[in-house]
């Protein structure tokens, strides 16, 4: 069985000065869905990234002041 596991960090601009919350661990893209729409509310979102990496951030379209950083890993 293939376990889909989702490292997130979380990442905040406040003040000019980069808060950064304690990484938590997701096992399903539910989960992701979810911590993604609390993160965001109401708001539009993107995923970036590097074609050969398992990194990636998660950004607003409107609020420049929060980022997810995310690693995806497959087992």
């Amino acid at each position: 069985m293939i376990q889909i596991l989702f490292i997130i960090t979380e990442y905040n601009i406040v003040n000019n000065t980069i808060e950064t919350k304690p990484s938590i661990s997701l096992k399903s893209v539910r989960e992701l869905k979810d911590l993604i729409a609390n993160t965001f509310p109401g708001q539009k979102t993107y995923q970036t990234g590097e074609s050969d990496s398992n990194e990636s951030l998660i950004k607003s379209t409107t609020d420049e002041t929060k980022i997810l950083h995310m690693i995806e890993n497959i087992d």
